[in-house]
């Protein structure tokens, strides 16, 4: 494989979409279409600035809303959701999309910069893309392991006897998950790396 940056660049792409897609899915055609309207206008800043996490943060920021405005104290408070969702799990479960996609736009990130910071100071194309190739194939392992633990949690607490715990809460709970394995993993193998 010559490089990874191929295989990356789709999926940070798509994933900011999912939320968008299930929502429009789900009936609420309208929302879900602005919603995707607004993520590729995003995706449009990334590719001139060429850094795709934009997308990224803008599909999380909107899809929390939604999720926060459909379910939760807002509509508790004011007796009425103002967005109607079929299926409120599944919808917040999608969130994790984006969350994995920022994390890989980060990656593809560091992946340019450091391709192209090599290759100036005159090190071998080759052995520069092997090297770099095998680092973000490792985190992008553990990314997916750190992800699948996250969504186990996320759904386990959703099919629990005993639900006493929102989707949403389960949402925040499975993200902090996805969040503390990739960091702690992440910090391992940048501190291997510096000795």
């Amino acid at each position: 494989m010559d490089e990874i940056r191929p295989l990356l660049l789709p999926i940070v792409v798509l994933l900011p979409l999912i939320p968008f897609i299930i929502l429009t899915i789900q009936g609420d055609t309208t929302l879900g279409l602005i919603g995707l309207i607004t993520i590729v206008a995003f995706e449009g800043i990334g590719v001139l600035k060429d850094s795709f996490h934009y997308a990224s943060w803008a599909s999380i920021v909107i899809a929390a809303i939604i999720s926060i405005t459909s379910q939760g104290y807002i509509p508790y408070l004011i007796h009425i959701a103002l967005v109607r969702n079929q299926d409120v799990a599944l919808f917040d479960g999608s969130i994790i999309a984006p969350e994995y996609a920022m994390v890989l736009s980060y990656l593809y990130r560091s992946y340019s910069r450091y391709n192209k910071e090599l290759n100036v100071k005159g090190f071998d194309k080759e052995e520069v893309n092997r090297e770099l190739n095998s680092l973000s194939i490792s985190l992008l392992l553990i990314l997916t392991s750190a992800l699948l633990v996250s969504i186990l949690v996320y759904y386990i607490i959703l099919i629990s006897t005993i639900s006493i715990i929102d989707p949403f809460t389960a949402l925040v709970i499975s993200a902090i998950v996805f969040i503390l394995i990739a960091r702690y993993i992440t910090n391992k193998i940048r501190s291997s790396y510096s000795r």
